[in-house]
């Protein structure tokens, strides 16, 4: 019926082998979701720790404090458990065995967030990107509970949090200008935990990280700008930062020498980030002075 078709909440679908599996859709064109909670809900519940105590009361900040590293871990075990349960093949149709790059999965309908320009929140996964969402789901309420005890942890806390949803932003991605945001936000986090709890040459070797990493991501975001200006779409401008539109076309990039150049571009971008030689003397310092925690992110 009409209210059965117009409800939008978890939906409960049979599959070939009679089992009972949970298809989470949202009323935006019935997307899955899976994946923007993964993304969204640790950055949302994060900033909210952080933002909390600023604003509130004394009492009711000081309150907030208190349950700030708890609500932290338990949102990044919610996390943990979601992607394990994606992963496993006894309650998902999907094997992630036998994905090819490119088959994405847990792929959302995109939803316009800048139409005029052609950026959407398009997210989803495949067999490279899946493992490392499921690597740092795990990895991150572990940094949590190796530095439990650690000073100002109503803040420490959160911030792992954010760092987590920018990460799997990053891994999950399909659209270049919300990757770039995640891409940077990653930044962020990680230079005030080397920043605020990092050893003696903290300051030194944060802004080192800060300096070396934003810098090759200009470059790349101008490796990112070549390739949307060779799109085509329904937009305002014409252009898409869609990567699957992108990928879609066979030659996207027709001058052989300008895609060379992008893909310096986005060599330099990513090995600084990596780190590879030779744009790899900030990890030296950011490693060691940073918290154990900062170190295995």
């Amino acid at each position: 019926d009409s209210q059965g078709d117009n409800w939008k909440g978890p939906r409960l679908h049979t599959d070939d082998r009679g089992r009972c599996t949970l298809n989470f859709r949202a009323g935006l064109g019935g997307e899955r979701v899976m994946l923007t909670i993964l993304v969204l809900s640790p950055i949302a519940v994060g900033l909210t720790l952080l933002l909390f105590p600023l604003v509130l009361p004394r009492q009711a900040a000081e309150s907030v404090k208190k349950v700030s590293r708890n609500v932290s871990l338990g949102v990044a075990l919610a996390l943990f458990a979601i992607s394990t349960w994606a992963a496993m093949a006894s309650i998902s149709d999907i094997n992630w065995m036998d994905i090819q790059l490119g088959d994405y999965h847990l792929e959302n309908t995109p939803v316009d967030l800048i139409p005029y320009i052609g950026v959407s929140w398009h997210v989803g996964a495949d067999a490279l990107s899946f493992p490392m969402v499921w690597l740092t789901a795990m990895l991150i309420p572990v940094s949590m509970l190796v530095e439990w005890d650690a000073k100002h942890g109503h803040v420490f806390h959160p911030l792992l949090l954010v760092m987590e949803g920018a990460l799997l932003g990053v891994f999950v991605a399909l659209d270049l200008f919300v990757f770039y945001v995640f891409w940077e936000l990653t930044l962020i986090p990680m230079f005030f935990l080397i920043l605020m709890w990092g050893g003696e040459d903290r300051r030194y070797a944060a802004m080192k990280f800060f300096i070396y990493t934003f810098t090759a991501s200009v470059v790349m975001l101008i490796g990112f700008l070549v390739m949307y200006f060779h799109t085509s779409a329904d937009t305002a401008t014409g252009h898409t930062f869609d990567l699957v539109t992108m990928l879609a076309h066979d030659n996207l990039i027709p001058s052989e020498g300008l895609r060379h150049f992008v893909w310096l571009l986005l060599l330099i971008g990513f090995a600084t980030k990596m780190p590879s030689v030779p744009v790899h003397t900030w990890l030296p310092d950011a490693h060691v002075e940073a918290p154990t925690a900062g170190s295995m992110i």
